[in-house]
């Protein structure tokens, strides 16, 4: 069936410039229509009618550091954005993307029980209690954010979670010990404390400015600056390994809480473990490449 897409859009004022936030290069897709992130500006794409449009301009940077964009569509068939509803974008790369409304955070999922870590385990983290209740923010927690869906994209992040979270007074000495099932690459790093149900919280507790990664079995050492805003990482290794420490060398402060936390933590995925998790990839040179901007027609609004 030929796909047909229509847009009337409705433009709001950002709560924040779109700029504030790096948005990462990255391509999620879904079937013939791809979300493209591409030199900051991030595009809707049919590739199977070759159009465009970019939706940078729609992007609302909420008080809570959260990308959202809203808008309306005719009454054409589209399989992705329900007409009226306002969504949030949690761009990442290629590994990772989350495209969410409120009716789907209100969902229950289970968590998927295979993100290829093996083990993780860590010196530091907090323990609170609320209402005579314990709370651990241990680094297990960070085996339990994602969950596997039928969707063209590897992973799709649970509304709520509790974080891996450290007191200040530990920043100097907390490690982060993870092994993998197999070498990697990388690892993408959801920054903070993600709760689609408690946006809040994001900028209440304090994220990651500046993190280390080490090799555990070479020493070799890469140290990288992380933007704040909530986006998934993408964080290189100019190594390959099995093993990593993560340190933490310095902290955006949290307005409320002192308490650093990260949300969510992947391996970058390699051709093998996109088999194992049964991950039907689709590409797109033109997408991937950005030729989709001299090939294809721009739609205006």
């Amino acid at each position: 069936m030929r796909l047909i897409i229509a847009f009337m859009l409705i433009l709001i004022t950002p709560l924040a410039s779109s700029a504030q936030i790096k948005i990462p290069n990255f391509t999620y897709s879904h079937g013939e229509v791809f979300f493209s992130g591409l030199d900051g500006q991030i595009y809707l794409i049919n590739s199977y009618d070759k159009e465009y449009i970019c939706l940078t301009q729609m992007i609302e940077i909420d008080l809570d550091g959260y990308i959202r964009i809203q808008y309306q569509l005719s009454e054409e068939y589209y399989p992705i954005l329900e007409n009226g509803t306002k969504y949030i974008i949690i761009p990442g790369s290629d590994h990772v993307f989350l495209l969410t409304d409120s009716k789907r955070i209100d969902q229950t999922f289970r968590p998927n029980e295979s993100t290829f870590i093996a083990s993780i385990e860590a010196n530091k983290y907090l323990l609170e209690t609320l209402n005579g209740r314990i709370i651990e923010y241990k680094p297990d927690n960070l085996l339990t954010r994602f969950f596997a869906t039928d969707k063209e994209f590897r992973y799709e992040l649970l509304p709520s979670g509790i974080p891996w979270a450290i007191s200040k007074n530990d920043i100097s000495v907390a490690e982060l010990s993870i092994s993998f099932t197999g070498p990697v690459e990388g690892i993408v790093l959801l920054n903070g404390f993600v709760d689609l149900k408690r946006t809040k919280l994001f900028y209440e507790n304090s994220r990651i400015k500046s993190i280390e990664v080490e090799d555990v079995y070479t020493k070799k050492r890469v140290i990288v600056q992380l933007e704040d805003g909530v986006v998934f990482h993408d964080i290189s290794f100019p190594f390959t390994t099995d093993k990593i420490i993560i340190r933490i060398k310095d902290v955006y402060c949290g307005s409320r809480f002192t308490d650093v936390c990260i949300s969510a933590i992947l391996p970058f995925f390699n051709d093998e473990m996109i088999r194992k998790a049964n991950i039907f990839v689709v590409k797109d040179d033109y997408v991937s490449s950005g030729s989709f901007l001299k090939e294809y027609s721009e739609i205006e609004f």
